[in-house]
């Protein structure tokens, strides 16, 4: 009786080396995953900041497009009073010729996944404003709702 007694304890006595490689590797996956859905989230809410000034700034070129018939130049914006960088944002650039603003993200302090890329927005013939897929360096996962197709 006395060595069955023994068995039991030997079988309960803590984790295998297996059993607990197993629970580090899940562990392991479990925090991977989460660093890059957390990268994606920072990337996402920087991007927004390129919106938010694109915002601004289409609103006091649809202005300035009314009242003198011109799409205005680079040297033209910070004068108009629109923002030409933010936090996240080198440069807010013009171009007449395409009439487009485009948004550059710096290439420091900001994501890996946006660091020196660009939003572009464009206005059309008719006055509205779509964002440029096809130019813009950034991700589809990453652009904002005014963004999405």
């Amino acid at each position: 009786m006395k060595k069955q007694y023994q068995n039991t304890l030997k079988r309960s006595e803590g984790f295998t080396l297996i059993e607990l490689m197993i629970v580090v590797a899940i562990i392991g996956i479990l925090a991977g995953l989460a660093t890059t859905q957390y990268q994606r989230f920072i990337a996402k809410g920087q991007v927004s900041e390129a919106a938010s000034l694109l915002g601004g700034a289409k609103s006091i070129v649809e202005f300035e497009a009314a009242q003198n018939d011109t799409f205005p130049t680079n040297a033209q914006l910070a004068p108009l009073g629109i923002r030409t960088s933010g936090t996240y944002i080198d440069l807010i650039e013009s171009n007449d010729a395409d009439k487009t603003l485009t948004a550059t993200f710096r290439t420091t302090n900001t994501s890996s996944l946006i660091r020196g890329k660009t939003l572009v927005f464009q206005r059309d013939l008719d006055g509205s404003w779509t964002c440029k897929i096809t130019p813009s360096t950034i991700q589809d996962n990453l652009l904002p709702k005014v963004c999405e197709l």
